[in-house]
């Protein structure tokens, strides 16, 4: 900081000289005489430069002419007075990381030595909430008063600086709270001088917690409850980062981690309230506010989520849960699959009895995934009559045609439904069947030449179209032709060894997720019948888990939730069964995947031989956040 000051009053011809004399150490004066001989006048401009701030600094200027004698000679002394204010930054860094994100963001901040000594400099940090965000984060006292950890972390108090040279301090920023939070970066040395540095960091809302994965009609309203858990893992997993309180396997430590989280950082004992945000309006809170009634950390309480779809497709939202009572904020991700109604297909068929006529469905997928189209027959008295696929696969952006024959022994008039239940979506395409069969064409002609009143015999040969016994009325429109009014032709039966193979999967599933964290995913199961089922869950493969058995009531569908803990970083395969004596087998394959965070990479550190760098081991101990 300068100040500069002019004084004036010498007598003409006479050389002057300059002494200064200084009080405040430290402290240096520069001056530079020049003489404006005009009405006898000299300017003498007096510099200050200040290397600390927040101080008053005196001293005295001494002008002395010369020569000096007992008859001539004249002396001018003027007080000085020098006020220094405060530091002002020499650079600005800017920082963005979401709340409770571990290990938080890390940023090498170049910092210059603004003078020309070099030196050790102290370093001291004040951090402030500069835009606190009343609006997101809530404003009762109480919630104030709660403690959060300091959001900057500087592993060294101290940095060597070479005389206007630089170097490189790493800054964490890991926030607790919304808003942009300020460190001002202190840097001092007692011989040099002292300056500023400011580190601004804005915050965001912090990660999703988990994702949940739903299918609904089209046009009605699907509602569903989440679990909501007293404890915030996010923030407790920051916190005992924060603090080195790593899981160590020892009692006694892992007590005294939870005492000082508790004391230090810890949630009152007392209900806990929320107000639930909701980022698509489809989507909304059976209440405006949650209340978390459990004993911290134990404990949830449940968030009834009403989702109302006007078009098909995948329809997402963040929930995000702001504390109005802690400084606390959650987000959690809901994913729904809008299913489209189903086609209503009306198909009439007409034959003659003994023949067989076709009907094809073509079945459009325009999606990114294979379908898997299962078919429930309803009408069991009329499925002789006719033929069709148990399943049919359509592979994503194609299609595929679902054939049913109609193939009828006798005459008769039949009605029957076929309901196609798509396993991916749960789309129905229900197909209402009015088939026709008519008097067979004949089987044969044949030629009979005879006298008259003469007798003649022919024999035709009948084939029997069942497996058991089957007897025919016989009817003669032949004028004067008689034979045995009926015929009984015996059925063959054979010997058969079943081997039944697993049915194709139903679909694929792939959960991955990071280690220890809960993976969610769901799929759809229909009963069509007109009594309620319970299907017999088998699960397969490491880290997955879900109920036992699914119970789906008459004409309904419901969903089956899966869940995935990974224990270990790996890549395997599991499957998910459904048992049922009257519906039979469905299973997906899962995929599964458990993989750790990935490490952030650091630059290359560059170092003479023989000499040492303060950077290495600061960035160490910070990544250990």
């Amino acid at each position: 900081m300068h100040s500069t000051g002019y004084m004036a009053k010498v007598a003409q011809k006479h050389q002057l000289m300059c002494i200064v004399m200084q009080k405040e150490p430290f402290m240096s004066f520069f001056f530079k005489l020049y003489q404006e001989f005009i009405k006898d006048i000299v300017k003498l401009p007096v510099g200050f430069v200040g290397r600390w701030s927040d101080r008053i600094t005196d001293g005295w200027l001494l002008l002395r002419s010369k020569p000096m004698g007992i008859n001539s000679g004249s002396v001018l002394m003027f007080p000085l007075i020098a006020k220094v204010g405060g530091l002002e930054a020499l650079q600005t860094q800017k920082l963005r990381s979401p709340l409770y994100r571990v290990p938080g963001t890390l940023s090498e901040i170049s910092i210059k030595n603004p003078y020309n000594e070099g030196g050790v400099f102290k370093i001291k940090c004040k951090e402030s909430l500069k835009a606190y965000e009343n609006n997101r984060s809530g404003g009762s006292q109480v919630m104030r008063r709660l403690r959060s950890p300091h959001a900057f972390h500087v592993q060294h108090d101290t940095i060597t600086l070479d005389g206007g040279g630089s170097s490189n301090l790493i800054v964490n920023f890991l926030p607790f709270r919304l808003g942009t939070h300020e460190l001002q970066l202190h840097f001092s040395n007692c011989e040099i001088g002292e300056f500023l540095v400011v580190v601004e960091g804005d915050t965001l809302d912090p990660l999703p917690l988990e994702t949940f994965h739903w299918s609904c009609k089209l046009n009605q309203v699907f509602e569903k409850p989440i679990a909501i858990p007293v404890s915030n893992i996010q923030r407790d997993h920051a916190i005992e980062n924060l603090l080195g309180l790593v899981k160590t396997g020892k009692a006694d430590e892992k007590q005294s981690v939870k005492l000082k989280y508790d004391s230090a950082y810890g949630f009152p004992k007392q209900p806990l309230m929320y107000k639930a945000i909701f980022s698509n309006p489809t989507f909304h809170g059976h209440i405006d506010a949650i209340i978390l009634d459990g004993q911290y950390p134990a404990g949830e309480a449940e968030l009834l989520v009403n989702f109302f779809p006007k078009s098909t497709g995948l329809h997402s939202t963040t929930v995000t849960l702001i504390g109005l009572t802690i400084p606390d904020i959650r987000v959690y991700c809901i994913e729904a699959v809008c299913i489209p109604d189903g086609e209503l297909i009306e198909i009439d068929m007409k034959t003659s009895a003994r023949s067989t006529t076709s009907k094809t469905i073509s079945i459009q997928n325009t999606s990114e995934n294979d379908w898997t189209v299962k078919a429930f027959w309803e009408d069991g008295a009329a499925l002789p009559f006719f033929k069709f696929p148990e399943s049919l696969h359509v592979r994503a952006h194609s299609s595929a045609n679902y054939r049913i024959d109609f193939a009828p022994v006798s005459v008769s008039d039949v009605k029957c439904k076929i309901t196609l239940l798509n396993m991916q979506n749960n789309q129905k395409h229900i197909i209402n069947i009015q088939a026709q069969a008519t008097e067979p064409l004949p089987d044969g002609t044949f030629q009979l030449t005879c006298k008259a009143r003469e007798c003649v015999n022919m024999e035709f040969t009948v084939c029997n179209l069942i497996d058991g016994d089957m007897e025919y009325l016989v009817a003669l429109t032949l004028p004067h032709a008689h034979g045995p009014s009926a015929i009984l032709i015996q059925g063959h039966w054979f010997l058969v060894d079943l081997t039944v193979l697993e049915p194709e999967p139903s679909g694929s599933l792939t959960m991955k997720g990071p280690l220890y964290a809960s993976v969610t995913s769901s799929v759809c199961l229909s009963n069509p019948l007109l009594e309620s089922q319970t299907f017999k869950v088998v699960l397969e493969g490491q880290g997955v888990t879900g109920e036992q058995e699914l119970h789906i009531p008459p004409k309904a569908d419901a969903l089956y939730q899966i869940f995935y803990h990974p224990g270990e970083i790996l890549s395997s395969t599991g499957k998910l069964k459904f048992i049922n004596p009257n519906l039979g087998e469905y299973w997906w394959n899962i995929l599964l995947e458990g993989f750790e965070t990935p490490p952030k990479k650091l630059p290359t550190i560059h170092c003479d031989l023989g000499d040492k760098k303060h950077t290495i081991g600061a960035r160490l101990q910070a990544l250990c956040f």
